[in-house]
């Protein structure tokens, strides 16, 4: 048993160092791929464990090569996977997610491009080359009707776990979102206690965060959620925590929240909404 080096083993094994490297960084902290699966459902990422699904395939990889046989197809998953899951939270996260990308992640998305050209767009290209010189018609036609004929083969013939799976993924989806927005629908609410002073909601969960709202002393906001660990800033302690109030959304920081027991509360009415910004 011995492994065979290759471009599918060189670019994986940097990719499996790129897990454990920062993938986002807010400023007062990092989060690795590891971090993020061990750590997600504090960041309200209830399937974050399935970002683990990276280094196991690599380390399938190592053991199918050493033993001899094909890896393509897991190169080629994880190279997807791992795309699909920078698109996603591209979308959940719109533009501040390119301002807070680390050196892992933008590592880990060279190297999932680089396993989809050696492991998917180049076989294909060789083995068009070599029906064409046997013969074979090479028109972009026939190629389209010949990847749809295996596509029909592949479903036809594992139709059954196929299914499974596609149904597992949709139950999976719907259960995030369905507990999503359970959840949005019981957050409580918790009152500014800044002193006196305002408190001020932030696009990401940062100090350097682009500014969005000042929230005068004493307004209930809603919490929606809450990430990082606990942290000390101006002399108080908590996380970083999502609100919405005045009908502003984003992040203040969590120790200058309290809950909502205090009598001179006020509402988040017509005075919020008259701060000059």
């Amino acid at each position: 048993m011995k492994l065979k080096i290759n471009a599918e083993i060189v670019i994986t094994g940097i990719m499996f160092i790129a897990f454990f490297l920062p993938w986002v960084d807010f400023g007062l902290g990092s989060i690795s791929g590891y971090t993020f699966g061990v750590h997600g459902k504090e960041l309200r990422q209830s399937y974050s464990f399935l970002i683990f699904f990276i280094p196991l395939l690599i380390i399938l990889i190592y053991i199918l090569n050493a033993l001899g046989r094909s890896t393509r197809n897991y190169s080629l998953a994880i190279g997807i996977g791992t795309v699909g899951l920078f698109i996603f939270y591209a979308i959940k996260f719109g533009k501040d997610f390119f301002a807070i990308m680390a050196g892992g992640l933008v590592l880990s998305m060279l190297c999932a491009i680089a396993l989809i050209v050696f492991a998917g767009i180049l076989p294909q290209i060789e083995k068009n080359k070599a029906e064409a010189a046997s013969g074979g018609s090479s028109t972009p036609a026939a190629a389209l009707k010949s990847a749809f004929a295996s596509l029909r083969r592949v479903f036809t013939t594992h139709k059954k776990p196929i299914l499974v799976g596609v149904t597992s993924i949709v139950l999976l989806v719907g259960i995030y979102f369905g507990g999503r927005a359970i959840y949005r629908a019981t957050r409580h609410e918790k009152i500014v206690k800044a002193g006196g002073d305002v408190l001020t909601m932030r696009q990401t969960p940062d100090v350097r965060g682009k500014f969005i709202y000042s929230i005068p002393d004493r307004t209930v906001v809603k919490v929606l959620e809450e990430t990082g660990d606990e942290i000390s800033l101006g002399g108080a302690k908590g996380k970083w925590t999502r609100v919405v109030t005045g009908g502003h959304e984003g992040w203040v920081f969590g120790g200058f929240l309290a809950d909502t027991n205090d009598s001179q509360a006020v509402k988040p009415a017509m005075d919020a909404s008259r701060i000059d910004l």
